[in-house]
């Protein structure tokens, strides 16, 4: 949950300031922006249709930490590229590395509760993930008025690939003794 929650905060608000890039770094007009998110919106159907063709997904966390380092890495790599046509590609396995670790997190915390509290739960997720945009969003634009978009967009992506690190290594670290929950 914190991982998402950081993602919701510095990660997903990208999407939010795709007109700046479109407009100032890549210099393109409302084609430009359609091809951008139009390439976010692909990579995250090529996750969906993924993940459904895979069924249940063997081991959750290892896949969660791969998809989650994706994001954040595209998310970084976006933000210094100044091609455009690298960027859509870019964007695009951002989108499926959000997509992937999005949905693959809704699953294994569904699995991992009791019957009796997975309401509550998925509540909290439900807040975590789609909750903290607009704060986010809020966030992202005030750091991108003081710093610059680009620049703003590459600390998110910072954080989220930092916040990754942790979460792989403590996830995939538990996977190599065999005691982890994902095992």
């Amino acid at each position: 949950m914190i991982l998402i929650a950081i993602f919701s905060i510095v990660g997903l608000p990208y999407i939010n300031l795709l007109p700046v890039f479109t407009a100032e770094i890549f210099h393109r007009g409302a084609k430009g922006l359609g091809f951008l998110v139009g390439a976010s919106g692909i990579g995250a159907l090529t996750a969906a249709l993924g993940i459904a063709v895979m069924g249940n997904i063997e081991n959750k966390t290892r896949f969660m930490s791969i998809a989650a380092l994706f994001f954040s890495a595209a998310l970084f790599a976006f933000s210094l590229s100044k091609t455009f046509w690298i960027s859509i590609v870019v964007i695009a396995i951002g989108g499926w590395g959000m997509v992937s670790y999005l949905a693959a997190a809704n699953s294994f915390i569904q699995v991992s509760v009791p019957d009796e509290l997975r309401g509550r739960v998925m509540s909290v997720y439900s807040f975590v993930f789609l909750g903290l945009v607009p704060v986010g969003n809020s966030i992202m634009g005030v750091a991108a008025d003081m710093v610059g978009t680009a620049d703003a967009v590459m600390l998110g992506g910072l954080i989220c690939l930092l916040a990754s690190a942790v979460f792989a290594r403590r996830y995939l670290g538990k996977l190599d003794d065999g005691t982890g929950p994902g095992a």
